[in-house]
């Protein structure tokens, strides 16, 4: 078996046989988890009522929830109108709310504990939304 990889120029109908749909669910809800801290680690710094500690404790746990059900469904459709003007700047947004706050921490993770992390080399920072892992030797990852 081969080492899974990102590719960044995904097509979603040339390259969906080569999708390890684990590895790709795991890296995903590992970004949003790691999001859910950053956003939690804000809200309890900077709360706007007594309420939002409480909020910010549960926030790296729901959060990934919250990305299962709402952001993937949407990237998965953004990923299927990338021709269309705007959906890229529209998804470019919802990643970086939902998880693109959570990558440097992935990074950390993976340079501290490399089994955590599905892939080789998880980037430092993307406002990708959905990240595909490949099984997919014969593709090379372009940056």
């Amino acid at each position: 078996m081969s080492t899974p990889i990102i590719l960044r120029d995904f097509k979603f109908t040339r390259d969906f046989r080569q999708i390890q749909w684990g590895p790709t669910l795991q890296y995903n809800l590992l970004r949003s988890a790691c999001a859910g801290l950053v956003l939690g680690i804000l809200m309890f710094i900077f709360p706007q009522s007594q309420g939002d500690r409480l909020t910010a404790l549960a926030a790296p746990f729901v959060w990934p929830f919250g990305y299962l059900f709402m952001f993937l469904p949407m990237g998965l459709v953004f990923s299927l109108l990338r021709g269309v003007p705007f959906v890229g700047l529209l998804a470019a947004f919802f990643a970086i709310v939902a998880v693109s706050i959570g990558d440097p921490i992935v990074c950390i993770l993976h340079k501290f504990v490399p089994k955590l992390v599905p892939v080789d080399s998880p980037p430092l920072f993307s406002v990708y939304l959905i990240f595909w892992v490949l099984n997919a030797p014969e593709i090379s990852v372009a940056d």
